[in-house]
């Protein structure tokens, strides 16, 4: 006899086999530890290690920002070995979405595991409705561990879930705190620095990032790769309203991105080839995909509710019909109401409310006391009462229940139909729905307004559609469809009308008049409409029972006196045997011909949560893996560090100060910035030498050269128009491990100046600055170039005053220019403008495929802006999410985006992000920037740069260039032209002469044209009020 079928959560419908567990974790590079005595200690971490806990346990108490620098510096020196401090987890979900074939499964599947392993990862393989024999397990755990996985699952779901359960089940299964997930679709290679792609992700946005996804159509699978981190993820809910393919997984994106960040990141893979060709197969695909996107967009609101206008980057919108319904439904136009009639039939009930219910305006309940044929049975009436009421209690205003005796099934039937006719507002049709019969929420909508369409133009009286009959389980359907086609849909009476309909017998649909003339045959036909089943049918579980319960519902239908004889004994109990059988049907046999098993892409959300529970149902057995392999040797890291090159970077994330000591100091190397000490200051002629110097923050910034590297070499392109001896571009990562002659042979200009600002030494009792100590760079022969935003806690106000008082202080943003004032420092307004160097970023191919980008270190002000662009259908590319971009790779997004925004980091009214804006316009980009810096020079600047005030406005004028192709490429034009009227050569002649003043008597810079008419001239000083600027 078969089990009763119970609806279950995906977490108790799995198995887990541990496959293996080796013990190995990957060592880290070890970390040599500085104390304040100068002692030093490598710290020695594995992959998974908390390093603040190691740090405590390693030695002496050390303060908060000593155990910042240290944990910054652990992930540093991890990435760059292709290392994570977390622990790595892969799931890989073999979940089939169409036919597939048993040989293409076992490569897919197998390929992905195999993969993670080549990482030193640990898998969780999860096997959707597919089983594994135990020496095939055995198999894979053998395979799995000498191709170097440090640790192995296997999930068996009882019942196929779809992607998005199957994925959650997965992750349920890793209880490691300190892990990370990559949700990985069978048949995709894992790319060889995916984790440390998305650990450093989480640590450039703070570790707030809650998942990532490449963009779409990356060429990687049609479904995505995702990153989780395991603890968030087990904090946020994890919604099954996903189908499958493309919809599963965005859908439970969108979920993420309510409690987090779901990040778009561009990133290629290796998609494995099987022999059958593509994974997933269907003759429909695209609209199977538009289903899923419907689905979820369909499970975010009640009927009713006006559309979700946020945009998911990964998933398409709803369908216009689906939309259009809605808005009806707003203005209460085209309502629909449902009837369920029910006597003690619960067994589906709840799961089949659970998708209907959304999809209405009224649900009514028609609780009858007594059968309609054979005798009572109170105790599942009872048990149907208290289901009836948990509907209830959880809907109260749309579920309205009556209960009653009705004689018959059309007595009951016709007695909804007159409650429905009170509701309010008034619905025009009534849904017809019994306990066993379930529709697809998307085709029901579909369908929903298809009947609306057509009755804007007749009357439509009554509708049908194709059955999907299941036989037994959920998993085995009529082949081919009955003929029968269901009475689903019927009108609510109307008044004074000549032809009035009603039910006759059972759920028979008829029609009378007063009016003999009128001919009821051909009137009932032409009132009447079919659905096509390509776009909905009832999925009906009529003979989805028990024995007993069969047997009840034999004896107590409308058809009861016509089932033949010995039914249950020749068919029912029969077919367990041999599912071969034909004519099937208790009644009408030739209407049931055969059973084949039901395609699963094909079964509604509903049915997809009614599991069996004795027994594992099998699409396939998938096979063992592919023979062994000689296992990777384990490159693990030295115990010890080798002495820092003082070349060698990383790619640290944030910023990172070095510790070092004074001894230390003493013993490292020096970088001597002069290459050509021989050369004088000035040559023959009386030209100058020059050396631009950007300043980095510790050995460990990856960043700062490239940040400053436009600007270091406008700076130099501009020395060399105005006509310079010589000019050189030097980076020196730490300003202490740097070295010139006290008396330079060369002039300075110093970029990354606020970096000076960091060390400072102890000279018996006396505090001084780096410079004061070691003599340079000397505030006569240099100028600091300042690009920091400056505020009253600044530590520049250190160091600034110095090369105040010799006018070689230098800003270029005038709003930075009167704070300084405020601060009684004066600084000279440079602004930055059209140089050579910016030729490379010229547009070499107007095919620009990306709409907006946004290029920047992330923070939490920038997120939700970001955030709230995207929720307004604005979708942002975040160009540097998941690496650093420079150099080339910055100028080829730029030449590839249509608009590029510029946000602020702080928030600060003064911002001025023109580092940002230039190159962005070189490459023919438009760009869009929050309002910053001080007003005139906005103003100055208007015609290259769309300043935007609030995320209101930068949605209307982010769309509107994205979108017309013609209006961009003209403002792009435009402002191209007037950078490249504004020389920065130009705006730097005075500032240079009067620095090499009185050293090189007799150099005059060349004549580069005159910036007065864009340089600013900044009123305020240290003396004056420092209230404003002007031209």
């Amino acid at each position: 006899m078969l089990k009763r079928l119970i609806f279950i959560a995906v977490a108790r419908a799995h198995v887990v086999h541990e496959l293996f567990d080796s013990a190995h974790r990957p060592e880290l590079p070890s970390l040599p530890l500085v104390y304040d005595d100068g002692a030093t200690q490598p710290l020695r971490l594995w992959e998974g290690d908390d390093v603040v806990a190691s740090l405590a346990a390693a030695g002496p108490q050390t303060g908060p920002a000593y155990v910042d620098r240290v944990v910054r510096a652990a992930y540093a020196r991890a990435h760059a070995a292709n290392r994570t401090l977390r622990r790595r987890w892969a799931v890989i979900v073999a979940s089939p979405s169409a036919r597939i074939t048993r040989r293409t499964a076992t490569k897919a599947l197998w390929a992905s595991a195999l993969s993670a392993c080549a990482h030193a990862a640990s898998v969780v393989v999860v096997a959707d409705g597919f089983s594994i024999s135990q020496d095939d397990r055995a198999a894979l755990g053998t395979a799995l561990n000498a191709s170097g996985c440090v640790r192995a699952s296997l999930v068996v779901l009882r019942e196929w879930t779809g992607p998005a359960a199957a994925y959650a089940a997965g992750a349920a299964s890793v209880t490691d705190e300190r892990a990370m997930l990559l949700f990985v679709p069978w048949g995709v290679s894992l790319a060889e620095d995916a984790f440390v792609a998305y650990e450093r992700m989480l640590r450039g946005y703070g570790d707030s990032v809650v998942a990532y996804a490449p963009t779409h159509k990356n060429g990687c699978s049609r479904l995505p790769v995702v990153a989780v981190d395991a603890t968030k993820w087990r904090a946020i809910p994890k919604p099954d309203v996903g189908y499958a393919l493309d919809g599963g997984v965005a859908a439970w994106l969108a979920a993420l991105e309510d409690s987090g960040d779901a990040v778009e990141a561009r990133w290629r893979v290796e998609t494995s080839s099987p022999e059958e060709g593509a994974i997933l197969l269907d003759l429909d695909w695209e609209r199977l995909i538009q289903r899923d996107a419907d689905q979820f967009h369909l499970a975010r609101r009640e009927i009713g509710e006006p559309p979700l206008q946020e945009r998911q980057t990964w998933l398409r919108g709803p369908s216009a019909i689906s939309t259009q319904r809605h808005e009806r439904e707003g203005r209460g136009e085209g309502t629909v109401a449902a009837s369920l009639c029910v006597y003690d039939d619960d067994r589906f009930l709840e799961s089949l409310v659970e998708d209907l219910l959304p999809r209405l305006r009224h649900l009514i309940i028609s609780h009858a006391t007594a059968p309609w044929f054979g005798t009572a049975r109170p105790a599942g009436f009872l048990r149907a009462a208290q289901t009836v009421d948990r509907i209830r209690s959880n809907a109260p205003d749309k579920v309205r229940v009556v209960n009653g005796a009705w004689p018959s099934e059309e007595a009951q039937r016709n007695a909804a139909l007159q409650l429905a006719a009170t509701l309010l507002p008034r619905p025009t049709h009534l849904l017809l729905v019994d306990g066993d019969e379930f529709w697809h929420p998307v085709e029901l909508d579909r369908a929903l307004a298809l009947v609306y369409q057509a009755s804007q133009t007749r009357r439509i009286s009554w509708v049908r559609a194709t059955m999907a009959t299941y036989f037994k389980t959920v998993r085995f359907v009529v082949d081919p469809p009955e003929p029968l086609k269901i009475l689903w849909l019927v009108e609510v009476p109307l008044h004074h009308t000549p032809v009035t309909c009603g039910f006759s017998e059972a759920r028979n649909w008829a029609c009378s008049s007063s009016d003999a003339s009128i001919d009821l045959a051909a009137t009932i036909e032409a009132l009447g409409t079919f659905v096509d089943p390509t776009t909905a049918k009832c999925h009906h579980l009529s003979y989805v029972r028990t024995t007993e319960e069969l047997h009840d519902k034999l004896t107590s239908f409308a058809h009861a006196r016509d089932v033949r004889e010995n039914w249950l004994r020749d068919v029912w109990h029969a077919w367990d045997m041999n599912k071969s059988l034909e004519d099937l049907h208790p009644t009408h046999p030739p209407a049931f011909k055969r059973t084949v098993v039901q395609e699963l892409h094909e079964m509604p959300p509903a049915l997809r949560r009614l599991a069996e529970v004795s027994g594992t149902p099998s699409i396939l057995e998938l096979g063992p893996p592919p023979p062994l392999v000689e296992p990777p040797v384990r490159q693990d890291q030295p115990v010890t560090e080798e002495e820092t090159d003082l070349q060698w970077k990383t790619l640290a994330p944030g910023h990172f100060e070095s510790v070092l000591t004074a001894a230390e100091l003493q013993r490292r190397p020096k970088l001597d910035i002069d290459a050509t000490p021989s050369e004088p200051r000035c040559d023959s002629e009386g030209a100058p030498r020059f050396v631009v110097l950007v300043l980095g923050e510790g050995e460990l910034d990856d960043s700062t050269e490239g940040v400053f590297a436009d600007s270091a070499e406008a700076v130099a392109d501009a020395l060399r128009e105005l006509g310079v001896s010589r000019v050189s571009v030097v980076y020196c990562a730490d300003a202490r491990l740097c070295k010139a002659p006290r008396d330079a042979p060369f002039f300075t200009v110093v970029l990354g100046a606020h970096h000076l600002a960091r060390y400072r030494f102890d000279d018996h009792g006396v505090s001084k600055t780096l410079c004061e100590m070691q003599g340079w760079p000397a505030p006569d022969s240099s100028v600091l170039y300042n690009f920091e935003t400056v505020n009253e806690q600044t530590l520049l106000k250190d160091i600034f005053p110095r090369w105040a008082l010799k006018k070689h202080l230098w800003d270029y943003s005038s709003a930075s220019v009167l704070k300084l004032a405020r601060l009684k420092i004066d600084a000279r307004h440079v602004p930055l403008g059209w140089s050579d160097s910016l030729e490379r970023y010229a547009p070499v191919d107007e095919q620009r495929d990306l709409g907006v980008v946004f290029v920047g270190r992330m923070n939490g002000r920038r997120r939700q802006v970001l955030l709230e662009l995207r929720k307004r259908g604005v979708p942002v590319y975040h160009a540097n999410a998941d690496a650093l971009l420079f150099g080339d790779g910055l100028r080829d997004v730029l030449r590839r985006a249509r608009v590029v925004l510029s946000l602020a980091y702080f928030g600060d009214a003064d911002e001025w992000k023109a580092t940002r804006y230039l190159p962005s316009i070189a490459a023919g980009a438009v760009v869009v920037a929050e309002a910053g810096g001080a007003p005139l020079e906005r103003e100055a600047w208007r015609e290259a740069v769309v300043f935007v005030e609030g995320v209101e406005a930068m949605v209307d004028v982010v769309k509107f260039y994205a979108s017309n192709e013609t209006a961009r490429a003209e403002r792009a034009r435009r402002a191209a032209a007037v950078l490249k009227a504004r020389r920065f050569a130009a705006a730097l002649r005075g500032p240079v002469e009067d620095l090499v003043l009185g050293s090189c008597r007799f150099w005059r810079a060349a004549d580069v044209g005159d910036a007065e008419a864009w340089r600013w001239r900044v009123a305020a000083t240290s003396s004056s009020s420092a209230s404003g600027g002007e031209l």
